[in-house]
């Protein structure tokens, strides 16, 4: 196998490794998803439970809402939409995310609801909005390799530049300060198509 080939399984087996164990789904539920024409919509939803397919059926604007009205936490909303995201992720066979961030996303959205717990309003008006970024925006801790086997590991290509996981895009830096929660990357393409 050529070196890059080994890079990328290697990188593909460290981000399915992040999707925690009891949201990995059966060999028998992935052929199911494999004979399907469409992923989306009830087949997804039937892999959810009640409470990740409601939160995750819901408007953006209905999920601010319910946060800022308290009826639901940002952990449990983050919870389902990285769970749906996981779950997306293993139908589509381990090809729509590039990063996970499951276990900072979480922390986040902790941070989110003792805020609201100790002030009693919101952070900004994306408070605890799960999003998911085109991976060609930086955001600290997480590699950005742009779907490029050669960017592993590097900074836009270039190793030994300390940049390498340790950068914010301006974007996610205003969307971290508007109260948004980050939960993954995709691959570029598929940003194009949609928003877990």
């Amino acid at each position: 196998m050529p070196p890059w080939q080994e890079t990328a399984l290697k990188k593909q087996r460290q981000i399915f490794n992040q999707i925690p164990k009891d949201w990995v789904l059966s060999q028998s539920i992935l052929d199911e998803a494999n004979q399907q024409r469409q992923l989306s919509g009830s087949f997804i939803e039937s892999l959810l439970d009640d409470k990740a397919r409601h939160i995750t059926s819901l408007t953006s604007q209905e999920v601010i809402d319910r946060m800022a009205n308290r009826s639901m936490t940002a952990v449990q909303v983050t919870e389902a939409f990285c769970r749906r995201s996981a779950i997306a992720h293993q139908i589509t066979q381990n090809n729509n995310l590039l990063e996970i961030f499951l276990d900072h996303a979480l922390e986040q959205a902790q941070k989110l609801d003792q805020h609201m717990d100790k002030h009693n309003q919101t952070i900004g008006p994306l408070h605890g909005l799960p999003i998911t970024l085109k991976d060609q925006f930086h955001v600290k801790g997480v590699e950005t390799s742009m779907a490029y086997v050669g960017w592993i590991d590097t900074f836009e290509g270039k190793t030994g530049t300390g940049k390498e996981r340790n950068v914010n895009s301006e974007l996610v830096r205003e969307l971290l300060e508007l109260g948004a929660v980050l939960i993954a990357k995709v691959w570029p393409h598929c940003a194009s198509m949609w928003l877990v």
